[in-house]
């Protein structure tokens, strides 16, 4: 069976300090996957090194194809979405309805289809899609 994300020898640095080393993690697809470790182990930069968000080597495939060095929009568009732990979440929104404004572009495209215009999440989300 195929991968979903196939992550290989994933780097990654924060100035001169590398963080990441050699990082390989393989989610097939419909499984549920952990990344668990202690604080400062790399959970949270192998996230942001998937998502885009962070500069990164290595290979990162996404449903077959590489999409290491794509711009953050291009990956959320393709799927994957970062929703940081707290202060990066909308605190007025459910855990379910962060997730979804993550995946937004992917399903519908147009935000004004998937919120009622006097939900909360539509000032950001109408903004953001400019």
């Amino acid at each position: 069976m195929s991968a979903l994300l196939d992550v290989r020898g994933l780097n990654a640095s924060y100035g001169a300090i590398r963080v990441l080393h050699g990082v390989d993690l393989r989610v097939a697809p419909g499984a549920i996957t952990l990344l668990l470790g202690a604080n400062g182990a790399g959970k949270t930069t192998t996230l942001r090194a998937i998502s885009g968000t962070v500069k990164a080597t290595g290979s990162i495939k996404f449903e077959g194809k590489e999409i290491l060095g794509r711009a953050p929009s291009t990956i959320a568009r393709a799927g994957i979405a970062h929703v940081p732990q707290g202060r990066g979440t909308f605190a007025e929104l459910s855990v379910h309805e962060n997730l979804q404004t993550g995946a937004i572009f992917r399903k519908l495209g147009k935000t004004e289809q998937f919120w009622p215009k006097t939900h909360p999440a539509q000032a950001f989300l109408i903004t953001y899609a400019k």
